[in-house]
């Protein structure tokens, strides 16, 4: 292993997708989510993607220390200090010489504050996260790999407060979920793509039990239809917005984090809940030695599933 300071330099973010061989960085990739505060039904008109400003960073300038893990004569592990503290590290979890996971830190060097993550070793960044406390806060996520992000999630006290998805991948959200204590209580559509919802289904419990229509186009539901029971299907999982990563025996401890529910289970009436990532997120400097696992690229990751579109019914009276 080799420790060498080197000049400052801007590393570049390509790759090509390679799982080969065990890796020997430490690292708990980010993620975990689930349910907040919820709004009675009505008009959503965020039709701007209110997470843009989640926007990629570079890991460049200060003083620069790289660890070459395996031995390849490349930097696995690239650490900025400024000013003697750790400002940002970039990790190459594939070992091939493009870093995969890049770190932010706060003003002391110690607690990690933004994570960017490469999960299909493209060169490009699929997810950024942002961390209070160790804890996630908020979070931009590529859910089809198309270098643009279509999926936001806002976390508070555990629970995911909000999610926003651009379904449709056009750079427009369409779709908005509120949440209480972790369960969704508020599906949003903009079926029509005029930047506001026109459909509303409602959950109690996690179960949906009420669809709401705005049929005049004011951006108010003037029509309502129950849900039964046999079309609503089983409640939508709570979701904490930490949970322990797959490989939990093997990654190196972090944070406290709640226990969580697999984000599997589809809501009725054609919705399906936001899929939340099932792994912990950093609390301090991945070690240099220590080796788990990570899957880089695991099924909970992918996505937050995109809703099937239900059109609202014609006329004006309830069937």
């Amino acid at each position: 292993m080799r420790d060498t300071p080197t000049n400052s330099a801007r590393p570049r973010l390509r790759s090509s997708i390679s799982c080969a061989g065990t890796l020997a960085i430490a690292i708990a990739i980010v993620l975990g989510l689930a349910g907040c505060h919820g709004k009675g039904p009505g008009p959503k008109t965020a039709a701007t993607l209110a997470g843009a400003d989640l926007r990629v960073k570079t890991c460049e300038g200060g003083t620069v220390r790289s660890v070459d893990v395996n031995g390849d004569g490349r930097p696995d592990v690239r650490r900025h200090y400024r000013d003697g503290k750790l400002a940002c590290e970039q990790l190459d979890l594939n070992f091939d010489g493009t870093p995969d996971v890049t770190r932010f830190y706060d003003p002391s060097g110690r607690e990690v504050v933004r994570e960017q993550d490469d999960f299909d070793f493209d060169g490009r960044v699929d997810q950024v996260v942002e961390l209070s406390g160790g804890a996630v806060v908020r979070k931009a996520l590529d859910t089809n790999f198309d270098h643009r992000f279509d999926a936001w999630f806002w976390c508070a006290g555990g629970w995911v407060t909000r999610a926003e998805r651009d379904t449709k991948h056009d750079g427009k959200v369409d779709s908005w979920w509120d949440y209480d204590a972790g369960r969704l209580t508020q599906a949003a559509h903009d079926d029509d793509q005029d930047g506001r919802p026109e459909r509303w289904t409602l959950f109690r419990d996690g179960v949906a039990y009420e669809i709401r229509y705005d049929l005049n186009g004011d951006g108010e539901p003037d029509r309502a239809e129950p849900v039964s029971p046999d079309d609503a299907g089983p409640a939508v999982p709570r979701l904490a917005c930490v949970a322990q990563p797959p490989e939990a025996s093997e990654a190196p401890a972090s944070s406290a984090a709640p226990a969580t529910e697999a984000p599997s289970a589809p809501a009725a009436a054609g919705e399906t809940a936001p899929a939340a990532a099932q792994t912990a997120p950093p609390t301090g400097p991945a070690s240099e030695t220590a080796a788990p696992k990570p899957t880089p690229h695991d099924a909970s990751v992918t996505a937050p599933a995109a809703p099937v579109a239900k059109p609202a019914p014609a006329g004006g009276g309830a069937q």
